[in-house]
């Protein structure tokens, strides 16, 4: 399993000539270490509250526990689809029967390529919602990794719908890009928008005061 793997080891693949792991399943990884840095910051900021806050850091932290679960799954189960694709392309193509047979099984081999990514999508946006509630609830020792922490979303985000759209590219069933579309843009631009306002609030509340230290 590729997210058993030392950090070492897994960036020696992703450097190499194999296809497998590729930008999907990196992306994921980020998403997940982005999520990560939000449960770190709600971690340090549990026990210095009480009452309504307390209770939704705990919140946040059961969310971004599960949150963080779902994406190292996906860290391998991309890996895994884009495997399926490779299957194909080694199929036979010298008669018309095997040429119209592969070019089926590349068609589903894409649509299930798709939904991977398009889930580590979605997931992206949830956790960029709970970077979001960090940014009023954690604690301001720790400001600069919720910033970082909406980085790294808002970078995997991009890298999901990038490894959607170059899938959809590939299929000719339209009303199934459409759908998906119909999701995925909203999506991207909703999750493109958080991680510039989290890290432009992040920033702004990190630069010196005027007349600081004059």
């Amino acid at each position: 399993m590729v997210r058993k793997e030392r950090v070492e080891e897994y960036t020696a693949r992703l450097a190499s000539g194999e296809p497998i792991p590729g930008g999907g399943s990196a992306s994921a990884l980020v998403a997940a270490l982005g999520t990560a840095l939000g449960s770190m910051v709600a971690n340090l900021t549990v026990n210095k509250v009480q009452g309504e806050a307390a209770a939704a850091i705990e919140d946040i932290l059961r969310e971004g526990e599960a949150l963080q679960a779902k994406l190292l799954e996906l860290v391998d189960a991309d890996a895994e689809v884009f495997t399926g694709v490779a299957r194909v392309f080694k199929m036979p193509r010298t008669t018309e029967a095997e040429q119209a047979a592969r070019r089926e099984a590349m068609q589903q081999a894409l649509k299930e390529a798709a939904v991977v990514p398009m889930e580590a999508a979605r997931l992206c946006l949830k956790a960029l919602r709970l970077q979001e509630r960090l940014l009023e609830l954690g604690t301001p020792n720790a400001i600069s990794d919720v910033g970082v922490g909406a980085l790294f979303l808002g970078a995997a985000l991009r890298g999901a719908y990038l490894n959607v759209r170059i899938n959809l590219n590939g299929i000719k069933d339209q009303e199934h890009n459409a759908r998906l579309e119909g999701e995925l843009l909203p999506l991207l631009a909703e999750g493109e928008r958080l991680a510039e306002e989290i890290y432009c609030q992040v920033k702004r509340k990190l630069e010196p005061k005027k007349g600081a230290g004059a």
